[in-house]
């Protein structure tokens, strides 16, 4: 499954952004104004435009980057807690997926 972009135009991007990402958990990085949460807006349905085209995005869980409660959690705290949002209590992967998501947005 994932999900696929096309004619989505960010702040620093001279030609439309067409894009097919994996649905799983996965890391935007890049400098502050340059269209992150712009197109994680867009993703989640809360940014719409007529001639960007996004499919897939229909079961996401979108979280907003001003939670009131982000700061107060540690990095592995807070993909658990996304885990538990998905109804993954416990599952003898869930550690080692855990780390498999620090080392890969930690590089």
């Amino acid at each position: 499954m994932s999900i696929v972009i096309k004619n989505l135009i960010l702040n620093d991007l001279k030609t439309p952004l067409n894009l097919e990402v994996d649905k799983k958990c996965n890391v935007i990085v890049g400098n502050n104004g340059t269209g992150k949460t712009t197109c994680l807006d867009y993703i989640a349905g809360v940014s719409k435009d007529k001639k960007v085209t996004i499919s897939g995005n229909n079961d996401l869980i979108y979280m907003n980057q001003s939670l009131y409660f982000f700061d107060r959690l540690k990095v592995r705290e807070f993909i658990k807690f996304i885990y538990k949002l998905n109804g993954i209590e416990s599952c003898k992967c869930l550690k080692e997926n855990i780390e498999k998501i620090l080392k890969k947005a930690c590089k």
